[in-house]
C-alpha cells in the first residue's frame, strides 16, 4: 500500500485553498521520513503531500504525522517499516481527521497551505488574512504562532464592534459591560485570548500549545467569525427588508 493511497484516504474531503472547490485532486508527490526514538522504540517522522486541484489546477501542500503505537510490534530498523507497510495495508484506515490507531502506526492530517476553509464574502479582508495565517501556523506546526495569531484575530473583531482598549482583557469588558455582544460571545472571546496569552507568554516548565489543542482553537476562531458576521448579514438584511416594507406601506396608504 503505497503512502499516496495512504494520504488519499485521509483527504477524501479536500477543498482547495484557491478555489474552494471540492472537485477532486490528483497527487503530485508524496513522501514520508521515519527517524528512531532515544531508547529505540518508537517511529516519529512526518509526511508531505502536494496535490493538485481539478478545478483551478492550483497546487496545495499537506503535511502529516506519523507515529508508531507503543502496543504494536517493534521494528528493528527504518529500513523495515516501507515492507511491513506493504505487507499490512490495513495499519492505515482511511479517515480523515484524528489518529487512526491500528496495528503499529498513527498517521494525522496536521495542515494544509493554503487552508482550504472558504469565508464569506461580507468578511472583512484584514479579519480574513489573520484567521487564514492562523491556519497556515498549522500546516507547519507551529501551533504556538497559530493561538496568537487567533488571539488577533479576537482584537480585530473587537475593532469591528468599535471597541480598542490599551488591553484586550479590558477591551473585552467593555464589550460586555455595554452589551455590545451577547454573554456567549464575551466568554468564546475571552477563551481565545487566554490560549493566546498561553502561546505568547511562556512560563517555567511551561510545554506551551501542542498541535492538537491549536487546531481546535484555530477551527474554534472560525466558528466565532462566522457567527458574528452570519449575525451582522441577518441584521443588514432585516434592515434592508423593513425599508422596503415601509416604503410599501407609504405607497399602498396613499
Amino acid at each position: 500500500m503505497s503512502i499516496e493511497k495512504n494520504i488519499k484516504g485521509l483527504i477524501l474531503d479536500f477543498t482547495c485553498g484557491h478555489c474552494f472547490a471540492q472537485s477532486g485532486y490528483d497527487v503530485l508527490f508524496a513522501e514520508y521520513s521515519v527517524s528512531r526514538g532515544t531508547w529505540g522504540v518508537f517511529f516519529d517522522g512526518g509526511a508531505f503531500a502536494i496535490v493538485k486541484c481539478r478545478h483551478c489546477e492550483m497546487l496545495n501542500l499537506l503535511s502529516f504525522q506519523l507515529n508508531e503505537n507503543d502496543y504494536g510490534p517493534s521494528l528493528n530498523s527504518p529500513h523495515e517499516f516501507r515492507p511491513y507497510l506493504e505487507e499490512h495495508p490495513s495499519i492505515i484506515t482511511a479517515r480523515y481527521e484524528g489518529h487512526v490507531l491500528e496495528d503499529i502506526l498513527s498517521m494525522q492530517l496536521l495542515g494544509q497551505f493554503p487552508h482550504g476553509h472558504k469565508l464569506g464574502k461580507q468578511i472583512p479582508d484584514d479579519i480574513k488574512r489573520d484567521i487564514q495565517e492562523a491556519a497556515s501556523c498549522l500546516a507547519v506546526s507551529a501551533p504556538n504562532s497559530a493561538a496568537i495569531m487567533c488571539r488577533r484575530v479576537i482584537e480585530r473583531l473587537a475593532i469591528h464592534f468599535g471597541v480598542r482598549e490599551r488591553t484586550l482583557a479590558t477591551t473585552l469588558k467593555v464589550l460586555e459591560n455595554k452589551k455590545l455582544i451577547d454573554i456567549e460571545l464575551v466568554s468564546a472571546f475571552k477563551e481565545i485570548k487566554d490560549w493566546g496569552n498561553i502561546g505568547a507568554h511562556p512560563k517555567e516548565n511551561d510545554t506551551g500549545i501542542y498541535q492538537a489543542e491549536a487546531e481546535k482553537i484555530v477551527r474554534f476562531t472560525y466558528l466565532i467569525v462566522e457567527r458574528v458576521f452570519n449575525r451582522s448579514d441577518i441584521q443588514n438584511v432585516a434592515n434592508e427588508l423593513a425599508k422596503i416594507r415601509k416604503e410599501k406601506n407609504d405607497v399602498d396608504g396613499e
